[in-house]
């Protein structure tokens, strides 16, 4: 590991990156915007790619926006199904039958993520079912 100073203080701001490894929901550290260590454990990528096997560095800002995503399909995804439960009488039941098959596999793929053709996949799904309840005159509550 480098021990050299560094004699300009930064802020989380200044980390543009950050060490992930892909398929868990949390990063592992920010890169150092000087050094390009970690800036926890000061750490270069080979050094954490051992304690992590497959580590990456990420752009910080869309890997937040991704994760961000991924939260709010799994909670539109909750409010649909919840929504299908409390009020069956607004569905036919196929309807509702494929629905909440659709719907288990979007969450599926949100849980099971492993890169983005998995979010891709439940934001499809997600597209279908809420054409499903226009075309059925379905109205969820807000």
């Amino acid at each position: 590991m480098t021990t050299e100073k560094i004699e300009k203080l930064i802020s989380i701001r200044d980390c543009k990156q950050a060490f992930v490894q892909p398929g868990r929901d949390n990063i592992i550290d920010l890169v150092h915007p000087f050094t390009g260590h970690s800036v926890y454990s000061n750490e270069t990528l080979e050094e954490i790619g051992i304690r992590y096997p497959g580590a990456e560095v990420v752009n910080f800002d869309d890997w937040m926006k991704a994760k961000a995503a991924k939260q709010r399909l799994h909670l539109e995804c909750h409010a649909i199904q919840f929504d299908c439960e409390r009020q069956p009488h607004k569905w036919q039941n196929q309807v509702a039958q494929d629905l909440m098959h659709l719907l288990g596999r979007a969450m599926y793929f949100l849980e099971t993520d492993r890169d983005e053709s998995d979010v891709a996949a439940a934001q499809a799904t997600l597209r279908i079912v809420r054409r499903v309840e226009e075309f059925e005159g379905i109205r969820r509550a807000k």
